[in-house]
Order: C-alpha cells, then structure tokens, then sequence
C-alpha cells in the first residue's frame, strides 16, 4: 500500500509530466508556473451544461502557487489561450490538499 507521501508525489509527478507552461494572475500579480491542461470531454457533462462545450481544466499544484490559492476571475494564459477562471475545486486528498482545478468556460452548448 501506498504511503500518503507517495501518492503525493506521484500525482505531482504526473501532473508535471503532464503539464504545459502556464502564467496564472491575481490582482494583477504574474505567476509562471507549470499546469495541467485539458479540454472538457463528455465525462464532464454536467461541468459542460453549466460552463459550455468545451469546458478548459487546468490543475494547478499546491505547492507551485507561492502560498496562494487559486480564484475565480483569475487570469490563466496557458496552451496560447487566455482563460478567466470560473470555477475552482480544491483537489484534497486523506485530508490533505494537493492542489486545485480551475474550470474555465467554454462555448455555449
């Protein structure tokens, strides 16, 4: 069984390894960091009826955020688009917090 620091570090690994060079801002304050970028599939319907086709999800780890958190209306420019954070879900896992999704909206369904 796996130990809670290793299954830390293995999502943060996959995320990573998985991720595209991204500037996140808050309150005018750049951050460049790396995130996790994906386009909202059907998987994601009912994120897809609220937010529109085609939904962006960026994942950003905890510990790249400078001991900030993610919010809505923040600025993410990441894969040559420019996104306005809509939603954010803090990813927590046994209690601890790993990092969070931001969805971004999409084009209307």
């Amino acid at each position: 069984m796996w130990s809670q620091a290793a299954h830390r570090q293995a999502w943060e690994d996959n995320v990573a390894f998985l991720a595209a060079p991204a500037t996140w801002t808050q309150d005018g304050t750049p951050l460049a960091l790396r995130a996790g970028y994906a386009i909202g599939r059907e998987a994601d319907l009912a994120i897809a009826n609220d937010l529109g086709v085609g939904t962006r999800k960026v994942t950003i780890r905890q510990v790249d955020t400078a001991g900030r958190f993610p919010r809505p209306l923040d600025r993410l420019d990441i894969a040559g688009e420019s996104l306005t954070v809509d939603i954010v879900l803090p990813l927590v896992f046994a209690g601890e917090l790993y990092g969070w999704k931001c969805l971004c909206a999409g084009g209307t369904p």
